[in-house]
Parts: C-alpha cells; structure tokens; sequence
C-alpha cells in the first residue's frame, strides 16, 4: 500500500445503503490509491505546539478513598473519602473532573486549588453487579453481566428515562457523549439517542469509541489480518463517515485525550529483537485525519510489563500518561523521554488533571 493512501467513504440515511455502502468501499479501498486526496496536505512537527503537563493526578480506590498527587514534586497533596460503599469511577471529557458511582448514586467530583471538592449528585440509579459506567455530566450508562447488560438513564422531557439492553455478543466499549448513547458489539457500531437508533456495519470490532473536537472518533480492526486497522471520524447525530485513514498497524491503540486537544495520539505495539511502542501524532485539520510523518517517537518495551494502550493510558499536549499497578508513568513524548513515575497510587483508577 501506499503510505499515504486515503479511505474515503460516505452513507446514505438508510441503514441497509449504510452498511451496503460501508462494506462495499471499505473492500475495495484496500487495493486503490487515493493519493490525490492528500496532495495539499502539509505534515506537520512534531514538538511544534506547546507542552502542557498535568498540573496533578489523582488516585481512587474501591472503597472511596481519592488521593491528589502533584506531578512535579511526586507528593500527595490532599485526600478525600467518600461515604462507605463499593466504587467505580469515569473521568469527564476534559479529565478536569470525574464522577464515582457506589452501585446507587454518581457523585460529581472537581479539583479545586489541588484539593478534591464534591459537588453533589448526578443521579440516582441502582444496577446490580456493576462494571463500568459512562457519563456526559447528565446522562448515564451502566455497564454489567460481563458486558451483555448495558442500562442507559437518560432525560427526556425533564424527566428520567431508563433504557435496557441486552446484548448477547458483549459490548466491546461504549460511550456518552452530548446526550447520546454509543456502543460497539460484534462488527457493528450503534447509536442511540431519544428519538431514534441507528447501527452500522464496519467490517470489525470497534474497540474505542471517543469524541475529539466536533466529531466521534473511533479504532476499528477492519484490516487485521493483513496487520492493519482504521480510525474513522463520524457526525456524532447519525454516524455518517467523514473521514477514515489506515492505521497501518494491526496492534494499535487509540489513547483517550482531552477532546478539545489539537492533537491526538495513537501507539503500536512493534514486535522484534528491540520490541517497542510507536507513539504517533495525528491532528483532525479540515475534515481530515493528518498523521505526523517527520519523527517517529519510540518507548522501549520494558520487563516491568507496562502496556500502553486505550485502557491503561491517556494523552495530552505531548505526555504520555500509563497507569501499572501502583503506579503511573509519565512520558514526555516531544523529546522522548520520561519524564518520570508516581509511586503508591490506587490500582482501581488513575488518571491526570489535565489543564484548561
């Protein structure tokens, strides 16, 4: 392939054109060069935009005790506990904020001055057995029974709405973004809002949903076989593709970020005698997905175990956050190197207080 060639695919408003429209360019795009669709892109530097480390990070355990670490000194800087109970935890959009759920209530929490501020109640909502959750700061999602339960509460109206789905193929991730409910099983990618549902077929598992900037960005492992994978840009009202690029890795993951970022990362695992993770830079300029092509930023792979990917890491403005057991690695991504480790956090949940 091409190392610049472009997917470029669009749907129809039905979802049998969707999913007819999807397969049928995805297949053939594979054996084409679009290279014309790129010719006035601009690759752009790495180490360009400005540095911004987390200004603290903040570590939460099941039984809701949150500790606040500042990132230069290493230290703690204040601790809060929540009433006695079982929690979970979710980091808001902009990780400036997150949210714990005890099996019956989500607490709103904010960091303020360093220190943990509660600031109420979001809702009030039992779901047995528990495993995850996901919230916009007004509706929610509830994830249990090994993936194939996801309880959706929502507003409408003013009121509260519960929605149930069961879903016998387990759901690989979900997401609530601006009052919309999406979740990936199987091959497909679903949505659902307050007045209707809609799912398309992509060919493979999705296995990260998020938003960056005005569109829903997800991973999708179309590709696989021939060691290859997608990310694709989306109109979050009706999952029309705006944009899609080849990853060209089969073992790459899309690490969450703060969705206002201007630029967003990926990393490949690459296997060999020196194994190693690729840190790559993409930016969404103009409806376009633009990978950074000038450097390529390498992190070793160690004996201690440490994986980077969308479940154990975040970045942001040019670190590298990696939560392992009880600790998190920072990597300063534009002149690679570490910047270093916090000791002693919570294997629960980890994650950085990302600045405005």
């Amino acid at each position: 392939m091409a190392s610049n060639f472009k997917y470029k695919l669009q749907k129809n408003r039905t979802n049998l054109l969707v999913i007819g429209s999807i397969l049928l360019f995805l297949v053939v795009g594979i054996g084409l060069y679009f290279l014309f669709t790129h010719d006035d892109w601009g690759d752009f530097k790495l180490g360009t935009e400005k540095k911004t480390l987390a200004e603290s990070v903040i570590s939460a355990d099941k039984n809701g005790t949150i500790v606040v670490f500042d990132t230069e000194t290493k230290e703690k800087t204040s601790t809060f506990n929540l009433p006695n109970g079982n929690y979970l935890y979710t980091p808001n959009a902009s990780f400036d904020g997150l949210y714990a759920y005890d099996g019956t209530r989500i607490h709103q929490l904010s960091i303020q001055k360093g220190k943990i501020k509660e600031n109420g109640t979001l809702a009030e909502i039992t779901v047995e057995g528990a495993e995850s959750f996901r919230t916009d700061g007004k509706n929610v999602a509830i994830l249990s029974e090994e993936g194939q339960k996801l309880t959706y509460y929502y507003q409408k109206g003013g009121k509260w709405v519960t929605k149930v789905f069961e879903i016998p193929e387990s759901v690989r991730d979900y997401a609530v973004i601006d009052g919309r409910l999406y979740y990936s099983t199987k091959t497909y990618l679903h949505l659902f809002d307050p007045e209707k549902e809609t799912a398309i077929d992509l060919g493979d598992v999705t296995d990260t949903i998020t938003r960056f900037q005005d569109k829903i960005l997800i991973h999708n492992r179309f590709g696989n076989a021939l060691d290859n994978s997608i990310l694709l840009a989306l109109e979050p009202g009706d999952l029309t593709i705006t944009e899609l690029e080849e990853t060209r890795s089969g073992k790459t993951s899309l690490i969450p970020a703060d969705d206002e970022d201007e630029t967003f990362y990926t990393v490949q695992y690459v296997d060999g005698s020196d194994p190693y993770y690729a840190v790559q830079e993409w930016k969404l300029e103009d409806g376009n997905l633009n990978r950074n092509e000038k450097q390529l930023v390498k992190i070793p792979v160690a004996e201690d175990g440490v994986v980077y990917d969308h479940e154990t890491s975040v970045a942001s403005e040019g670190y590298l956050y990696a939560h392992f057991n009880d600790r998190i690695d920072i990597f300063d991504i534009r002149s690679q190197n570490w910047y270093g480790s916090i000791a002693g956090v919570s294997e629960t949940f980890v994650m950085p207080l990302l600045a405005d």
